[in-house]
């Protein structure tokens, strides 16, 4: 303990004197109001302190706390005490009128709070799929950031040429041309059975959910991506995923795998960075693929070829 001397010490004194004084003129109140009421057992004076639990067991059976036998310190009233008082009295489950009231109060609001909105059969089916997939297949992920100032500067040299096409259709052409490298990744999964595909074909999803099919997506170029995006093709023998959100300002997501499918690249937005003295251009891109079929190596020897591709697209837009 740490000394007191000087003055702390002599206002510390003066403090516990009257504190002293304050405890002695209370206790001779109570002793006085005892011997008025007659009785030298000053207890009643003090309300009896009990704990939310045992507040509640007193509500619940309509017990007056004065009434149960106490064995906590300084008079406190123990669930325990309260369950034995129960017990002995033989006590059945009675709650007090207010207890009773307030759990039977309903607050109704007068009008229309809502309208019941029926789910679409095509929302039902994604959200189905959603938690059958999540439940059952082992999703890993892999991430990876690609500068993509070179798709830019390839765009810009394709307007001249009077051609338009997004940075998605880079996306689609460099993930086929890295399945196609990496045949393992061009695979299902049906009823436990593992189909390499002899095509690649990625489907897409775009904000909103609408699904488009890129059929042989590893033969086409680049402009002829744009044109089939446009198109709404069935999802049948798909290898690969692709869902877009960057025109909805998300940098960065997980996408879940959608069987028969193993593998599903989520596309966040393309955002301005400053790195190395100078200005980039960047794109996450999450790969979420199932763990059972598709090892560690080989996903990331995918997202290898893919991120070498959309940095450099001459590697696979010119013939």
């Amino acid at each position: 303990m740490i000394p007191i001397r000087g003055k702390s010490r002599l206002c510390t004194q003066l403090f516990l004197k009257q504190l002293s004084s304050d405890s002695f003129a209370f206790l001779h109140t109570t002793r006085i109001r005892a011997q008025e009421l007659g009785t030298h057992n000053v207890e009643f004076l003090f309300p009896r302190l009990c704990g939310p639990s045992v507040k509640k067991l007193l509500e619940e059976y309509n017990i007056e706390v004065s009434k149960v036998p106490n064995s906590g310190p300084r008079g406190n009233v123990l669930k325990g005490d309260v369950l034995s008082y129960i017990k002995d009295q033989k006590l059945s489950f009675a709650p007090s009128k207010k207890h009773a009231d307030a759990s039977k109060k309903v607050v109704i609001k007068k009008g229309k709070t809502h309208d019941d909105l029926e789910m679409s059969p095509s929302k039902k089916t994604t959200a189905q799929q959603s938690v059958l997939s999540k439940n059952t297949i082992p999703h890993a992920y892999m991430n990876v950031e690609c500068n993509i100032d070179k798709v830019y500067e390839y765009q810009e040299r394709m307007k001249k040429d009077g051609f338009d096409s997004p940075l998605i259709s880079f996306i689609v052409k460099c993930a086929a041309a890295a399945a196609r490298k990496v045949p393992q990744m061009n695979i299902t999964k049906h009823n436990g059975q593992v189909r390499s595909l002899n095509s690649v074909n990625i489907a897409l999803n775009k904000a909103g959910n609408t699904t488009t099919v890129v059929k042989k997506a590893d033969t086409l170029t680049v402009q002829l991506i744009s044109e089939e995006i446009s198109k709404l093709v069935e999802a049948t023998d798909v290898s690969m995923r692709i869902y877009d959100l960057g025109d909805s300002g998300i940098a960065e997501f997980k996408a879940v795998i959608t069987p028969p499918e193993v593998a599903v690249l989520a596309v966040g937005s393309a955002r301005c960075v400053f790195e190395d003295s100078d200005f980039r251009q960047k794109v996450r891109i999450t790969l979420s693929f199932n763990n059972e079929v598709i090892s560690s190596e080989i996903a990331g020897s995918f997202i290898g070829y893919f991120k070498e591709h959309l940095e450099n697209p001459v590697t696979v837009c010119l013939p």
